[in-house]
């Protein structure tokens, strides 16, 4: 997604000492502005007015161009055509609650002497005690593993979304398995949910082109 055009406001103004291309940068969410060059110099003002917002500025050549018939200069952004490597993916340490039984787990904690806490010395000796009997018997029955995730973000992918995806592909192998309606029905309905959410929270992370078209207009007002 990329989108250029007037914003009719230098974006190397400052306004109350804020950058103004900070402020229309957080009000276009992920869109990041390429020009970094005056697009309009005159005898007594140099401005960047020409803008391209995009979602992937690594996918851009870009500049600006002199024209002789125009106080304007013109911008251009040429997209590569070879495919931009992705970010390499990252390890994270979480639990693994596969074979967690809450019943049990309780039943540790509750075996465990607390009153030999009163015996430390200060709060804090106390505190990491504490903590080392606690996580002892959390490991126990829900041990840290390492997960490999990706490198690049999806800011709309949210917790809920996520674990819908997690009923969503559970139904769907089991449909495949079992090839039995019900298994059907629910892995269905389960993947328009998730694409439901989805559709909702890419609105409010990335805006339409009518409510970008607002945002620039309230910018031109500043």
């Amino acid at each position: 997604m990329n989108l250029n055009g007037n914003a009719d406001i230098s974006i190397f103004l400052k306004i109350e000492g804020e950058d103004i291309s900070s402020q229309i940068s957080m009000s276009l969410l992920n869109l990041k502005q390429l020009i970094n060059e005056p697009s309009r110099i005159t005898q007594t003002s140099r401005t960047l007015v020409d803008l391209i917002f995009t979602l992937l500025p690594e996918l851009y050549v870009f500049g600006v161009l002199p024209i002789g018939f125009s106080d304007h200069s013109a911008i251009f952004g040429i997209r590569k055509l070879h495919r931009v490597p992705l970010p390499p993916p990252r390890m994270i340490e979480i639990r693994n609650y596969k074979h967690h039984n809450p019943a049990l787990f309780c039943d540790d904690l509750k075996n465990i002497p607390w009153d030999i806490l009163e015996l430390e010395q200060t709060p804090n000796e106390a505190w990491l005690f504490f903590k080392d009997l606690f996580l002892t018997a959390a490991e126990k029955h829900a041990p840290i593993v390492t997960r490999r995730v990706r490198g690049r973000s999806v800011p709309w992918s949210t917790p809920e979304i996520k674990d819908v995806m997690k009923k969503r592909d559970y139904k769907h192998n089991k449909a495949i398995l079992t090839n039995s309606e019900l298994h059907w029905s629910n892995y269905k309905r389960l993947r328009n949910a998730v694409n439901t959410k989805m559709r909702k929270e890419k609105v409010i992370i990335i805006p339409t082109s009518s409510q970008m078209t607002r945002i620039l207009r309230k910018c031109g007002r500043l």
